[in-house]
């Protein structure tokens, strides 16, 4: 499982180096990052440091939370107005 999760981040690296948007949305608000740290309960040490270095890759390139997303664009609107 680790070993596929680092494929993961390979994967996603090759994405961002071709201009995929990591704040892609996925079923409502869940983004990549939400993706990279949502925890099953039953991972090993090695599938959770995998899970980190692909959560942090994405925030390395500005990825955000779903809800952290939509309050931003919340709080911008309200502030237009």
């Amino acid at each position: 499982m680790a070993r596929r999760i680092l494929e993961y981040k390979i994967v996603a690296e090759l994405l961002i180096a071709n201009g995929a948007d990591v704040n892609a949305k996925e079923m409502g608000f869940e983004t990549p990052l939400d993706s990279a740290e949502e925890l099953a309960g039953d991972e090993t040490p090695e599938v959770l440091a995998a899970k980190k270095e692909v959560a942090t890759l994405l925030r390395k390139h500005r990825g955000v939370k779903g809800l952290e997303d939509a309050l931003k664009k919340a709080s911008e609107s309200s502030t237009k107005n």
